[in-house]
């Protein structure tokens, strides 16, 4: 799951898109470009994710054909109410204008439109396969504070040097001030580290933050 930048659809895999940008795209082009159909998308967006989650505490395991069917219907209707309201760029005259390279500007709401139009079944990838979250907002919060000491710092040093992020809230750093845990609170004064950081992480460093997590500092 990705925001729709275009040097991540080089990767052969299942892609699904973050409606949390797309919310915040359409309030742009509802409030500055006064359009009504962006108002209509987020509100059919939310509707979906509501639905599923009903469901989903209901028991059920995935959406019903035609009710999934008639959200696509709507979806797509909306998307040409958008079209509709947001025309090509004019074609420039090769006699009076001078010729460039690569195709005219469009608007940002347009640019939208094409991304919500072409990868429709990213977009939706929630409603149709449950496993998929409507955002990624959670990765994100969970990578955070790895990201902020990376740049704080430009780089990380050693190969170490991630330890006492990852080992969720096991360590605090030499300054007065203690660094948030990156996990999930949850997980936060748990010495066992994510299974999906283990295997880049050197196996002697590991067991020695799991028999001592307070012990390691930066």
């Amino acid at each position: 799951m990705h925001d729709g930048l275009q040097a991540y659809q080089q990767y052969d895999c299942a892609h699904a898109l973050c409606n949390a940008h797309h919310l915040r795209e359409l309030t742009a082009v509802e409030e500055h470009d006064q359009q009504p159909w962006a108002t209509r998308m987020k509100d059919l967006l939310v509707e979906i994710k509501g639905w599923v989650d009903t469901a989903r505490d209901q028991g059920d395991t995935r959406i019903d054909a035609a009710v999934g069917a008639a959200f696509v219907a709507r979806y797509r209707a909306i998307v040409a109410e958008g079209y509709a309201a947001n025309p090509p760029p004019p074609q420039p005259d090769p006699i009076i204008a001078p010729k460039t390279r690569g195709r005219p500007k469009q608007t940002k709401a347009r640019n939208l439109l094409d991304r919500l139009s072409r990868d429709e079944h990213a977009v939706l990838a929630f409603m149709t396969d449950w496993r998929v979250p409507f955002d990624n907002n959670q990765a994100e919060r969970d990578l955070r504070m790895i990201k902020v000491q990376q740049k704080v710092s430009g780089c990380f040093r050693s190969p170490t040097a991630p330890l006492p992020s990852v080992a969720c809230g096991a360590t605090s750093p030499p300054s007065r001030s203690r660094v948030r845990p990156s996990f999930p609170r949850s997980s936060v004064f748990s010495p066992v580290i994510h299974p999906s950081l283990i295997s880049p992480l050197d196996s002697h460093q590991i067991s020695k933050i799991q028999r001592n997590p307070r012990a390691n500092r930066w």
